[in-house]
């Protein structure tokens, strides 16, 4: 490879295939979506996102980690497709539903030793996690059993981010 092309030239053809591959998979979330949606980009890592206008993507660019980043992005997109967004501005804006009273979380304020504002922050953040949880099975399985020719996406995505025997190991104990 060194004798054929010098090393400007090896640089210039991977910004290529990088730029191939930050197309392709905004042309993912695109299709999945049937929208226009910005894509961003991070590969300093940290986690893949939307707030349901735009994507961001966390994930390393090459070919071996194009399938699972492909993954990725279907399933953000599959968020501004199908996740009701309001119900998470409620959620941060402390618009408990019924069953998170007032009395409910001074009773936590007590228990813990919290403030107030604490309290609401704490289970506001408990709950978007959770319903995030619920959320993810909810969309991955819409996509996964409507359009069963991303499966092989979504079972990169999974093998890479969550079929890990570490992961598994601390799950079992």
């Amino acid at each position: 490879d060194t004798i054929i092309s010098s090393p400007t030239e090896t640089k210039h053809s991977n910004l290529l295939a990088l730029a191939s591959y930050k197309r392709a998979v905004s042309n993912f979330v695109n299709i999945v979506t049937g929208e226009n949606i910005k894509v961003m980009f991070d590969q300093r890592g940290g986690n893949s996102y939307t707030d349901g206008k735009t994507v961001t993507i966390s994930a390393k660019m090459d070919d071996k980690d194009f399938d699972p980043t492909v993954g990725l992005a279907l399933h953000e997109g599959s968020h501004i497709k199908l996740t009701d967004f309001s119900s998470l501005d409620k959620l941060r804006n402390y618009d408990f539903p019924q069953p998170l009273t007032y009395d409910y979380l001074s009773q936590l304020q007590d228990k813990h030793q919290m403030s107030y504002d604490g309290v609401r922050n704490w289970v506001s953040g408990v709950v978007k996690d959770l319903l995030n949880v619920i959320e993810d099975r909810r969309i991955d399985y819409y996509i996964y059993s409507t359009s069963p020719g991303y499966k092989g996406y979504y079972h990169s995505m999974y093998d890479k981010y969550f079929n890990d025997k570490l992961i598994d190991k601390a799950l079992q104990s």
